[in-house]
């Protein structure tokens, strides 16, 4: 909490479960939760599916994140398109795991990771970027953590 970074760690970890949460830019900071019921099926379909590659990549991201502020404080139009259209795709795929559909919060999936580039250039070492390249044409999406 000392990084200088948001709230959306923290509500994916205090709350359980696939949730979507939401705030008004305004404060005192007010998070809206809203949970996405899925069937136990479906969750154990998602888990079957799920792979977590550890790296050994370590980096800070107070860097990161103060170049991100930076460019958002500035106003640049790529960053505020890039926002709103992360919001958009936000809850496309609150309803990808409403409807169970995998591809399509693969297709979320990587359309955040693309997002997130534009937001914090340089997020994406090369050795990761490899094997991302490797794992693509077996997963649905993937993502870098964190």
């Amino acid at each position: 909490l000392t990084t200088g970074g948001g709230w959306q760690d923290q509500v994916g970890g205090l709350v359980p479960g696939i949730k979507i949460g939401r705030s008004k830019p305004q404060l005192p900071l007010r998070v809206d939760i809203e949970r996405i019921t899925v069937t136990e099926e479906f969750v154990k379909t998602l888990n079957d599916h799920l792979l977590l590659v550890y790296t050994g990549k370590t980096r800070l991201a107070r860097n990161l994140l103060q170049d991100v502020l930076r460019n958002w404080y500035a106003r640049l139009p790529s960053i505020v398109e890039n926002v709103d259209a992360s919001v958009r795709n936000t809850e496309e795929c609150a309803q990808a795991f409403i409807k169970g559909d995998l591809s399509w919060i693969g297709q979320c999936l990587n359309t955040y990771w693309q997002q997130k580039k534009c937001m914090a250039p340089g997020c994406e070492p090369s050795a990761v970027r490899h094997i991302m390249a490797v794992l693509r044409p077996h997963v649905h999406g993937q993502s870098l953590a964190g």
